[in-house]
């Protein structure tokens, strides 16, 4: 890795090279930015007027949005103070958004109670086991749908999320143009605001070929990247259906201005696509890729340019327009970057870069992020993405170092950046969103080291081949959800004076404050700059060291009782026995006797056929509980009400008062395919009422395990898989005689540390 010395002279000598062709450009650029501006003067009276309407229907959806169960409101609670809890740490809570498809393997729709469990925005920090119990479902896919762009407005702690075109991947309640309100106290999600960015390009009947109609509009129909200026109540989105950025007023989510990119002066306007955005110092930046779909480049003509990416900038109202980078996507990675498809073919692969993001360094060089546009047009696509660091030059100019590449982001594949990033200056990282970060078909996030450019951790979001995106860019975005903990420091080198002006950042002295809010310093934070390179701040809050055995829970062993469970496991015993002697082995297992703390476990037992019924309900009386479980065995009948098993064994928890900090788990255990199990009212399947029930309980902040027992024709796996919290939450056990060792598993990570 070169150093930074080394870093800084290739910088010069690529900021001298490109001088000469910066000045030739000068007249174009000015002829440019008044075309801009000229179309702004044009556009933002009407467009304004033409939203007000919508405005008003948006307004009336928002105060129509339900308000969560109590059970549910509390559940959120309890996540918002643990992502409260982490800020001030060295492991504090970020945002991801994340993609459910709508089509199964067999190109058959999910049903809605389906898409209703699954997350669209999740909640997370780097847990040491890898253990998503730890993450937060914070909104869902039957309230936004498919999302991209998010911002933090942290002085309200909202999360504004915006719709996005993604193969696969349905849009939620307002359409392409819809931007929704995630409030993070209270669990609240409201539609906000609604722009018009374009028509529904989804199809997925059967018919459609795995939506294939969407894959053109990817990029080009409904929304970027969003972006909040906490001081001036004000959030910024890009449109990519007119390309126009939008300024919104915070709270309200009225249309206050909008104005064009930066490149909407330039001869090859119709090819400029914008996506990423920047808020800093005052100065809104944004990224602007010349696709060269409709109007391909040809050597040695008028129209030969080179593929590249543009970095604006502009004061928020889109005065002092500016390009501030550039970076020709000729760089030498593998797969190489090529123009824009105009009509996607799934038997072509072509990386098309997007430029998704802009995130600031503590050193204030600029990290941009680049995303394959294919992984979100193509089936079955892998998304090789990229990350480009650029180091500022005197002049407010960043220069792209691309070789060699500053991040490695080379994990299980090559290029496995997403290109969706976040900055967490205090800590002197940067992270990304990543294909396979620890497993394969998953999705995740690498943290780096600025100065090393080395990942130093990574945490799985999602994981498995089916009833997620897998491989192909599951995920969208990132968003700190912490306030830093002290004025962003700035790099200070100990090289000539010539050196030092290269490095220094200059924001303009006239400019707004930026929009990061600092809190309230505390006497645990003392920033201190010392003579090294760096200034580093090394925080020191509260971070109490987990012992796995002061980890507690309330757990409901939910046990089918089905006549089907009398057929004999290979010791030749009943289903039943097998099943009845593992569960004591999991209770075995529990703390259910008091620590010096006072904390315990608690279980409950219930048990299900044609009805579902409690045995036994909270509780830390061991011989009760076991005599609850043997007493299972003069109930068997047929039925198997999968819908009721869950239900009851929620109604467990939410009938127990709760004890200290003692997570809820239900443990469901059946043989068989859902049975007798009630239609939705208005048609679908067994199914979808059982999904239902599922997505009761986890919204009630329930972790759902489940275990199928018997051959693979009597267990419906796609939906225990669905019906489970994560889908390594579920369990496929061959024989009765494997539960003991799947109880002894579940027991293990009720108990790991985050």
């Amino acid at each position: 890795m070169p150093t930074r010395v080394a870093r800084e002279t290739a910088v010069a000598e690529t900021a001298t090279a490109l001088a000469p062709t910066l000045a030739a450009e000068v007249p174009t650029q000015t002829a440019a930015a008044a075309t801009a501006a000229a179309v702004a003067t044009a556009v933002v009276g009407p467009r304004v007027r033409m939203l007000e309407p919508t405005q008003a229907v948006v307004a009336t959806m928002a105060a129509r949005a339900p308000t969560p169960a109590p059970a549910t409101a509390t559940a959120y609670a309890d996540a918002h103070a643990a992502i409260r809890q982490s800020c001030g740490g060295s492991n504090p809570y970020l945002a991801t958004t994340s993609f459910a498809p709508m089509l199964d393997g067999a190109g058959q729709a999910y049903g809605p109670a389906w898409l209703a469990g699954q997350p669209a925005v999740v909640a997370f920090n780097d847990t040491a086991a890898d253990d998503r119990l730890r993450h937060f479902n914070v909104a869902y896919q039957d309230q936004v749908g498919a999302v991209f762009g998010m911002a933090h407005d942290l002085a309200r702690d909202h999360l504004y999320v915006a719709a996005y075109t993604k193969r696969l991947a349905g849009f939620g309640p307002l359409g392409p143009g819809g931007i929704y309100r995630v409030e993070l106290g209270t669990g609240m999600v409201r539609p906000w605001a609604q722009l018009s960015a374009g028509r529904d390009p989804h199809d997925f009947r059967p018919s459609g070929s795995f939506d294939q109609a969407a894959a053109e509009d990817v990029g080009r129909v409904g929304l970027g990247d969003i972006e909040i200026a906490t001081a001036a109540d004000s959030l910024y989105v890009v449109n990519l259906s007119d390309r126009l950025i939008y300024r919104l007023s915070v709270p309200e989510g009225r249309v206050v201005g909008l104005f064009p990119h930066g490149a909407a002066g330039q001869w090859w306007a119709a090819d400029a696509q914008p996506f990423g955005l920047a808020y800093r110092d005052g100065w809104l930046y944004h990224a602007v890729v010349d696709t060269q779909a409709r109007h391909p480049s040809r050597p040695g003509t008028a129209a030969h340019r080179p593929l590249a990416v543009y970095v604006y900038r502009s004061r928020p109202d889109g005065a002092e327009m500016a390009e501030v980078a550039r970076v020709d996507l000729d760089y030498g990675r593998t797969p190489a970057w090529q123009p824009w498809l105009d009509a996607d073919n799934d038997r072509l692969t072509q990386a098309q870069a997007m430029p998704v993001d802009i995130e600031f360094r503590e050193d204030g060089d600029l990290v941009l992020g680049l995303r394959d546009r294919q992984a979100d047009s193509a089936v079955l696509r892998a998304g090789y993405g990229d990350m480009v660091l650029t180091m500022r030059q005197v002049g407010d100019r960043f220069i792209p170092l691309t070789v060699p590449e500053f991040y490695h982001d080379n994990i299980i594949h090559a290029e496995s950046s997403w290109g969706t990033l976040a900055s967490m200056p205090w800590l002197d990282q940067v992270l990304s969103t990543m294909i396979d970060p620890i497993t394969i078909y998953s999705g995740g996030i690498a943290w780096y080291d600025n100065i090393s450019g080395d990942i130093v951790a990574k945490e799985t979001i999602y994981a498995g081949a089916s009833i997620t995106f897998g491989k192909t860019a599951g995920l969208g975005d990132l968003e700190a959800l912490c306030a830093p903990l002290t004025p962003t420091p700035t790099w200070t080198p100990t090289g000539t004076a010539e050196s030092s002006a290269t490095a220094t950042p200059s924001p303009t002295a006239t400019g707004t404050p930026t929009a990061t809010v600092t809190p309230s310093p505390t006497a645990s934070i003392t920033p201190t700059p010392t003579p090294s390179l760096y200034t580093i701040y090394l925080p020191m809050i509260g971070n109490e060291p987990c012992v796995p055995e002061a980890i507690h829970t309330d757990v409901v062993l939910v046990i089918d009782m089905s006549t089907s469970m009398y057929r004999p496991t290979r010791s030749g015993r009943t289903k039943h026995a097998a099943a009845l002697e593992a569960a004591k082995g999991f209770v075995s297992l529990l703390e259910l006797e008091p620590d010096a703390a006072g904390g315990r476990d608690r279980v409950g037992i219930v048990g299900f056929n044609d009805r579902a019924w409690t045995a036994i309900g909270m509780s830390d009386d061991r011989a009760g509980v076991v005599g609850a479980i043997d007493g299972l065995l003069g109930q068997v009948q047929e039925g198997t009400r999968l819908d009721l098993a869950i239900d009851e064994g929620q109604a467990v928890l939410d009938r127990a008062p709760r004890v200290g900090g003692n997570g809820p788990v239900v443990i469901l255990l059946t043989d068989g395919l859902p049975n007798r199990v009630p239609t939705p009212v208005g048609g679908g399947r067994q199914e979808d009422t059982v999904l239902a029930a599922a997505e009761r309980a986890k919204r009630a902040g329930t972790r759902l395990f489940t275990i199928g027992l018997g051959e693979r024709d009597d267990v419906l796996d796609t939906l225990m898989r669905a019906v489970a919290s994560r889908p390594e939450d579920y369990f496929f056990a061959p024989d009765g005689e494997d539960l003991a060792a799947i109880y002894r598993q579940i027991a293990g990570r009720l108990t790991a540390c985050p």
